[in-house]
């Protein structure tokens, strides 16, 4: 994780709009954000689904408005190969060779669970497939107005 989230930063420091009154500043913020999303798809949870474009919408001020676009561009091949390379260490746990279910409890904890051969969640939490986009509490607040009896 720290050999990506360095070379992203590598990669995007040319770019950076430098302030002159306080050196380094501007870089050490790029390089927080850059580890601090990286850490968040390590961790294994998707608690955002567009790490992407997480990222940018955090550091898009570092940059001058004609380098965002190529500042977005590199941020999303290097993102999105970090997600596969990880994603793919992650979804084997232990020794036994068990994907795990990438689902949070209602509880904020990690789901202990299987994922079912075609998906990325266990057979309880399978209907988070579609909806991954949807934030968790839109979607508990659909679960609640659909459990409501019509009058």
């Amino acid at each position: 994780m720290y050999e990506l989230s360095r070379a992203l930063y590598r990669e995007l420091r040319p770019l950076l709009a430098v302030d002159p009154r306080s050196p380094g500043r501007v870089e050490r913020l790029l390089l927080e954000s850059c580890e601090q999303t990286l850490e968040g798809i390590a961790g294994g949870l998707h608690y955002f689904p567009s790490a992407a474009a997480h990222l940018f919408a955090d550091i898009r001020f570092l940059f001058p408005v004609r380098d965002q676009i190529k500042a977005r561009a590199i941020i999303g091949v290097r993102v999105g190969k970090a997600q596969e390379e990880l994603g793919e260490a992650q979804a084997l746990e232990g020794l036994n060779g068990r994907r795990r279910c990438l689902a949070l409890t209602a509880q904020g904890a990690p789901c202990r669970r299987e994922a079912q051969h075609s998906s990325r969640y266990c057979s309880s939490h399978r209907h988070m497939e579609g909806d991954a986009a949807v934030p968790r509490f839109r979607r508990r607040a659909a679960m609640r107005a659909a459990a409501q009896p019509v009058a």
